[in-house]
């Protein structure tokens, strides 16, 4: 009777771990791959938000501003007198928000040196240059800009 003939080369146990090392060597490299990317997609998220996403919302802040003033005027001419001095305190309250608005919109531009951004900033519909019936709205009140 014949013997079984024995294998040459590698045990089981070895032939075991070389299947597990080479399913497990193109893991690891993808996942490495996999967070780089990632990394690089949260580095590209992060530049958006800050870029155009917080602009977007100062802005969209102040139109909502902007809106709730124009209404708060139409309120205040369809009041009685007596209306008319709690409309004050509301379009003060308003105008309050709409300069912290314009403060958060200013924010998100550190490195705008641009005039309008100069003169929002200062509070002037102006600005340093003007002239004409611009100019004159601006004059006697501390260089035409708001306290």
């Amino acid at each position: 009777m014949e013997q079984p003939k024995q294998g040459k080369g590698r045990s089981l146990r070895a032939r075991v771990y070389l299947v597990v090392a080479v399913c497990a060597v193109p893991a690891v490299v993808g996942s490495a791959v996999a967070l780089v990317g990632l990394g690089q997609t949260h580095a590209s998220v992060v530049e958006l938000d800050s870029q155009s996403v917080r602009p977007l919302a100062a802005l969209g802040d102040l139109r909502d501003m902007e809106g709730d003033t124009r209404v708060e005027v139409w309120e205040y001419l369809a009041a009685d007198a007596a209306g008319r001095a709690e409309q004050r305190t509301e379009i003060a309250a308003t105008d309050q928000e709409a300069d912290e608005d314009i403060a958060a919109y200013l924010d998100t531009h550190p490195d705008s040196g641009d005039e309008r951004d100069q003169r929002i900033s200062a509070g002037c519909p102006c600005g340093p240059a003007s002239s004409g019936p611009a100019a004159a709205r601006c004059t006697g009140r501390a260089a035409g800009c708001r306290p």
